[in-house]
C-alpha cells in the first residue's frame, strides 16, 4: 500500500508540472499522440485543436479509473534496456527521444522518464 501511495503521488506530481508537447497545427492525428498527452497529464488528458490559433494543446481530464497510468515507455523500474519501451518513446516524442532511469525517484522506487532533446 505504502508503494502505491509513493506511486500515485509521483504521478500526480509529474503531471502537475504539464510538459507537454503542445505545438502548432492539428496534431490530433500523430501515431503517438494521444498517449503523448495521457504521459504528460494522465489517463483522461485529451488533444484539443483550436482552428482559430492553429494549434493543438494538450487538456486535463479527470483520471479514467482503470485505464492504465503510464504511457510512452515510462515505468516504476529502469525500461532503458526494453526496446518496445525505446520504440514507444520514440513514437510519443520523436526519433532522438531517449530514455533516463533516476533511481531515486518515487520515494526510491525509481522511474524511467522518456526524454526528448
Amino acid at each position: 500500500a505504502r508503494r502505491a501511495a509513493s506511486m500515485s503521488r509521483f504521478l500526480e506530481q509529474l503531471w502537475a508540472k504539464g510538459l507537454c508537447d503542445n505545438g502548432p497545427g492539428d496534431l490530433r492525428g500523430g501515431e503517438c499522440a494521444a498517449e503523448n498527452c495521457q504521459r504528460c497529464l494522465g489517463s483522461g488528458a485529451q488533444l484539443v485543436f483550436d482552428p482559430a490559433a492553429d494549434s493543438t494543446t494538450c487538456k486535463y481530464n479527470r483520471p479514467v479509473y482503470g485505464a492504465p497510468t503510464l504511457f510512452c515507455g515510462e515505468a516504476f523500474s529502469d525500461n532503458r534496456g526494453k526496446a518496445a519501451a525505446k520504440e514507444k518513446c520514440q513514437c510519443c516524442r520523436g526519433q532522438d527521444a531517449w530514455l533516463w532511469f533516476d533511481s531515486s525517484a518515487a520515494d526510491g522506487i525509481g522511474y524511467t522518464y522518456c526524454q526528448k532533446n
